[in-house]
Formats: structure tokens, sequence, C-alpha cells
């Protein structure tokens, strides 16, 4: 009897060894419908806490009269438990507006929305459109709430991109610097097309209007990168990071730093910190980063790239450390190959929480082997005394139905660890995709393990 029962036992271990751990319970917070343009539809980009303590962020499509790219702005207010969506402010390029709302000539806001107390105090929202203005290459837009007593929003364009010199398309978020001057890149434009890290500083005393500087126009080909689809981070000392989707010598993409201007000087400096290898002989580093890095406080750069890797060309997360005496060069470790099942696709950044543990989403993979799924939420756990490699834990993965498709930027956390973020497809019976139906999500996953 006693070995029976043992072997019931082990049988038991064994079924539920083999059943996957639920790792985080997903709710669903808001789900985008046009509903003939108004709530918006596609949310691609991050969310960000406001002063308020509400969510907001852009949805790439809706904001005017029944067609689907032109966008909103719009904030999830939180109230015992739950979230009321309002979308606040639209972009209706050159379409009317929705029931006569006001409304910014930009099409199509991909990037999410930063606010900084160092550009302005009216904690106003500044973005970027991928299309719109003047010359159809993408505005920067600066958004403020209302006053005191009011209960209307104000919209402003405060530069047109031209598609020349000054770069157009922007794709990625802003940041600030503490003068007020806003930082991003556009995906081409330039002296070679190939892309630009623009710098758009506020009117001096007496003055209106913003002003535009071209910092950095990318070469391409095998001298630099090209075409940077993600953001920029900064150090204490103002130098700025990021990553080009293609370009380098391996054309697989590279990641760079840009130096400030010394004393008397007016140019910045580009240095090439690591040209990926992509799916070359020489063996396969990833491909194509297209997301916002992460600085630790050792000076560490974190990142993800949206293809490579050693198993399935499903992309990857990577380190890159900093020279030091041994070695004068910035040294890159792979933390991570994904392989369909894990995730694939990353195309969004990563968060850190204070045990040093990596949080994000892949695009694709999920519930198969395959691209073609609705894309995971993972989180990666550094080496141990017992364990001397990176390990993942899938957090949660989307199956394209009610529960979102296709996460395609990175998470924000709470003050209890709670994590948030978009899907661009699913959660109703809108907007058909290869991803199903609904376009799109923002969601809430708790028991995720995030420590703030």
């Amino acid at each position: 009897m006693k070995n029976r029962f043992a072997a019931v036992l082990l049988l038991i271990s064994i079924i539920l060894a083999s059943l996957p751990a639920i790792a985080a319970t997903e709710s669903v917070i808001a789900n985008f419908n046009p509903n003939a343009g108004v709530s918006g539809a596609y949310p691609g980009a991050a969310m960000i806490f406001g002063p308020d303590g509400s969510l907001y962020s852009t949805a790439s499509g809706g904001g005017c009269g029944g067609a689907l790219h032109c966008g909103t702005l719009f904030q999830l207010t939180p109230s015992q438990g739950s979230f009321t969506f309002t979308p606040v402010y639209y972009f209706c390029d050159d379409q009317a507006p929705p029931q006569g709302q006001p409304c910014l000539a930009g099409a199509w806001p991909q990037a999410g929305v930063i606010t900084d107390d160092a550009v302005d105090s009216s904690h106003s929202f500044y973005t970027t459109t991928l299309y719109g203005g003047t010359y159809d290459y993408g505005i920067v837009t600066k958004i403020t709430p209302p006053a005191q007593g009011q209960t209307a929003w104000t919209g402003a364009v405060i530069y047109e991109f031209t598609g020349g010199v000054d770069g157009g398309f922007p794709l990625a978020a802003l940041i600030a610097d503490k003068s007020g001057a806003l930082y991003g890149t556009t995906t081409v434009g330039g002296i070679n097309n190939a892309g630009v890290v623009f710098k758009v500083t506020p009117p001096g005393s007496g003055q209106t209007q913003w002003t535009e500087t071209t910092i950095w126009s990318f070469a391409g080909g095998a001298s630099d990168g090209s075409y940077p689809v993600g953001g920029l981070i900064a150090d204490k000392n103002g130098a700025l990071y990021g990553t080009t989707y293609s370009g380098g010598y391996w054309a697989s993409g590279t990641v760079f730093q840009l130096v400030p201007p010394g004393q008397g000087q007016s140019a910045w400096t580009e240095n090439l910190l690591w040209e990926f290898l992509g799916t070359t002989i020489e063996g396969s580093d990833g491909a194509f980063p297209s997301a916002t890095l992460l600085m630790d406080a050792s000076g560490n750069l974190f990142g993800t790239t949206s293809a490579g890797g050693q198993l399935l060309n499903d992309g990857t997360v990577f380190e890159l450390s900093p020279p030091t005496e041994q070695n004068p060069y910035w040294a890159e470790t792979i933390l991570w190959n994904f392989s369909g099942k894990t995730g694939a696709l990353p195309y969004g950044g990563l968060i850190m929480d204070k045990n040093g543990k990596l949080y994000g989403t892949t695009y694709s993979g999920g519930l198969a082997n395959d691209k073609q799924f609705g894309g995971v939420a993972f989180r990666l756990n550094p080496p141990t005394k017992k364990k001397t490699t990176w390990s993942e834990t899938v957090l949660y993965k989307f199956k394209g139905g009610n529960d979102g498709a296709a996460p395609y930027d990175s998470l924000v956390s709470d003050a209890q660890g709670n994590l948030y973020g978009t899907t661009a497809y699913g959660g109703g019976t809108a907007c058909q995709s290869s991803y199903g139906l609904g376009c799109g999500t923002a969601f809430e996953l708790t028991g995720t393990g995030f420590k703030p």
C-alpha cells in the first residue's frame, strides 16, 4: 500500500512539474475601440504615471472621424480597484476632429509621452507623431492639462519636421535635460537620410518659438548606424546613448554614445559602442535593436534586439559593460536568447527592479514555437550562487483574444510592484488583424515579483 501511495504521489508531482507555472495575473484595464475615431486604437507605446497618479500614453490610431490613422492621448484614472479611460486630446492630421474637439495636425503618435518639471511647471505632456504637420514628416507636440477651475486640455505644435537635415518620422519617446530642452531621434532624414538625433530648445526670454538643432546625422553603411527606432537615455554627464536599427559593419544595428561639446566647442562626438553581428558566420549576438536602452548604477547598458540570437532568430536581451583597465572596449554579453515559446521579437525596452531582475515584453511568441502568436511578458533572473547563468520566467502569455495581443513597448511599475503595459491588438471585436480581433488593450500584471 505504501509503495502504491508513493507511486501516486510521484505521478502527481511529475504532472504538476510539467504544468506551466502561473507566474502573474493579467487584468485588462482598457479596451480600445475607435468608435468613429473617438477613443483611439492600436496603442503601441509604454505608459507613464502622471503627477496626478493616472496612467498616460498614446494610441496611434483613432482620434478623427472614423479614420484609424490619427491617434489620441489617453488617461487611465485609478478608482477603487478599476480604471476610468478618457481620451484627453486628439490628433486629426487633415481630418475633421471628433465631435468638434480640438486637435493637433499630427498623425500616428507611436511614441509615448513624457512630463517633466524641468521643461515647465504646468505638467504638460510632450510627444511626437510619426506623420503629419506641414511637410507630413511628423511633429513635436506639447499638450497641457486644464488649469485649476478649467476643464479643457490645450495643445500646441512646437516643431514640424521637414524630412531634410532636421530629420523625419520620429518613432520614440523624448527625454528632457535640466534646462528643459527635449531630445529625440528620427528614423529618416539628416545629411545621409539615415536618421538623426535632435534637440528642441524652449523659447528664451521674450521669445515664442522653440528651436530645433540636429546634433547628429547618421552616416549609415559600415561606418555608422542608420535608422534609429528607439529613444535616448542620458548619463550624469549629459552624454546620450541609443541604438540604430541597422547600419554598422554587419548591417545589423549599433549601440552609440553621443558626447556633448566641450568648453568652447559646438559639435557633439559619436562613439560606436557596439556593432551587432546579426546572423553572420562569426556568430549571432543579436540584430536590429529597436528599443530604448536601460542603464544601471554601474553604467552597464541593457537592451533588446528584435532578431538574431543563437536559437531561432527570435531576438535577444543583451548587456554592454563599459571599458575597464583590463579591457579598453565595451564588452557585450547575451543574457537571453528567445525561442518562440519563451517569446519572440522583443521590440520594447526593459525595466529593472531593486534586485537586478529585468522585465519586458515580446511582440510575438508564447503559445507555440512560432512567431505568429500573441507575445509574452517576461522576467529575467540574474545569476545566483547555485545558477551561474540568467534564467527566464514567462510571466504571462497573451492569447490574442480579450486579453490582448502584441505588446510593443516597455512596462511600467507602480509603488506596489504591479506592472502596466499596452498591446497593439486584441481586446475586442473590431480591427481584424493577423493577431486576432481587437484594437488593443491596456493591461495590469499582478504577482510578477517586481520589487520597486
